[in-house]
């Protein structure tokens, strides 16, 4: 039955052939291999040249003409189209799923901080630059290679799966591929976004700490020069002070002085004339 399959169309000349079969049993096994053996079926739909059709029990028809005998072909080539673009796209996904992952076969995210750790000792994934890029490319591959398995028009198996989800054919796989993808780099992005927004805000507050603590040195550099200022001037104001008082006595002084030397002066003079007027009139 295969050779017959494989070789009708050379073979055979005539447009129809039949092949008889006795009650006891087939004279030449092709009916028989035809209803037994599944493999027979599937060879001659893949033979565009040969038409098999089973006019009764015991009679089986091979027509070697084009007229119908291309369209099992071209079903085929269809089926197998749609065979390898459907393995393709689970490729490409499964392609995708596997390279976002870490080596130990987890997501790529952020290592979460454990509550009591110091500042210094929290780890956070931060993807390099090729690691990026690498994620850029595989987004780009990816669709580049979701619209060349949308291009081919005999993927049936995707149509009627999102024709029974009520959608156009093509769209449902389509935003499935892509969002697969916006979210493998959406979520680099965000990351990459986080830490930015982490380190900016961390060199913020070290901007912001050292800035109090020049201010506060400054104001406690200005706070003790107006301590030592104020101590000079008191101790000037004071120094001021005592030589005004120790000058203010030595002039009381003087001033008693001369008024005692004045006094007594007086006196003496008083004396002197008592002495003149005693000698003068006796």
């Amino acid at each position: 039955a295969r050779l017959l399959a494989v070789s009708g169309g050379p073979l055979l000349a005539n447009n129809t052939a039949q092949v008889a079969e006795s009650e006891s049993g087939p004279t030449c096994g092709c009916a028989s291999a035809f209803a037994l053996i599944p493999e027979t079926e599937r060879l001659l739909d893949a033979t565009p040249d040969v038409n098999v059709q089973i006019t009764d029990s015991n009679s089986v028809a091979i027509d070697t003409s084009d007229e119908d005998g291309g369209a099992n072909g071209e079903e085929q080539e269809a089926r197998d189209r749609e065979a390898a673009s459907v393995a393709d796209a689970s490729a490409s996904r499964a392609d995708v799923i596997s390279r976002a992952r870490a080596p130990n076969g987890r997501m790529r995210r952020p290592a979460k901080r454990r509550r009591g750790e110091s500042a210094r000792r929290r780890k956070t994934l931060r993807p390099s630059a090729d690691e990026c890029e690498r994620a850029r490319e595989i987004a780009a591959a990816s669709a580049e290679q979701f619209s060349c398995d949308m291009a081919n028009d005999g993927s049936e198996a995707l149509r009627d799966a999102s024709l029974e989800q009520g959608q156009p054919r093509g769209d449902r796989s389509k935003k499935r591929k892509l969002s697969l993808a916006d979210r493998i780099v959406e979520r680099l992005l965000e990351s990459l976004v986080k830490q930015v927004e982490a380190s900016a805000k961390a060199e913020e507050k070290a901007s912001a700490k050292a800035r109090a603590k020049e201010e506060a040195k400054a104001k406690e550099q200005a706070e003790a020069r107006a301590k030592a200022e104020a101590k000079a001037r008191s101790k000037a104001e004071a120094a001021a002070k005592a030589k005004a008082e120790a000058e203010a006595k030595a002039r009381a002084e003087e001033k008693a002085r001369a008024e005692k030397r004045a006094k007594a002066e007086e006196q003496e003079e008083q004396k002197r004339l008592a002495a003149v007027h005693g000698c003068l009139y006796g």
